[in-house]
């Protein structure tokens, strides 16, 4: 395959990309918590030099792997942005740790980044005046996008019906600065690989 020269990482490789993915997380959570926003020039610049850096590391097939990582990590966020319950921000940030990550590694974050904004986001409603209104919405929501699943291509109407909806019940009042959330899943993430997979 087009990957097949990627050479394996080295400890210093490795240290490197991780600085880099810590660095980049950080400075993402801190403009989210400033002004509610990623901005391009910090998520599309370090998209691109994840690519430029897996490159030099092993040529074509490494930029080819860190396209192929961006891709995989970012696509669930892409699919929250596109049925409005995600920041497109959040996805390019993703895509971009891929990039610098690779696929395993890029993958294990996504899953830690998960792991870590669900809580927060269950922390943030068990703490909301109305929790028990806003459990009963998400439990709705959760039962429309598994019948949404469940009904194909006619199934996806559903989860487009029924978000405008949930988003003017809830306002403004459940946003959750999803770079905090970024962050502390890439700390979670490189411990993970440091201590327990390596």
């Amino acid at each position: 395959m087009w990957f097949e020269n990627f050479t394996p990482q080295t400890a210093e490789t490795s240290l490197c990309q991780w600085g880099a993915v810590l660095g980049a997380s950080l400075a993402a959570a801190v403009c989210d918590l400033k002004t509610g926003r990623l901005p391009n020039v910090l998520t599309l610049s370090f998209a691109a030099t994840g690519v430029i850096y897996g490159s030099f590391r092993a040529g074509l097939g490494g930029a080819g792997e860190a396209l192929l990582a961006w891709t995989i990590v970012a696509l669930p966020y892409i699919i929250l942005f596109l049925l409005g319950r995600g920041g497109a921000g959040d996805a390019k940030m993703m895509g971009a740790i891929g990039a610098w990550l690779g696929i395993q590694q890029g993958v294990i974050s996504l899953c830690c980044v998960a792991l870590v904004g669900g809580a927060l986001a269950l922390a943030k409603v068990a703490a909301h005046a109305e929790r028990k209104w806003i459990f009963r919405n998400l439990v709705t929501s959760a039962y429309v996008f598994m019948a949404a699943l469940a009904g194909g291509r006619e199934g996806w109407r559903l989860l487009k019906n029924d978000s405008p909806q949930s988003q003017r019940q809830t306002g403004q009042e459940l946003t959750l600065p999803y770079g905090t959330a970024i962050f502390l899943g890439v700390c979670l993430s490189a411990a993970t690989v440091h201590l327990w997979i390596r």
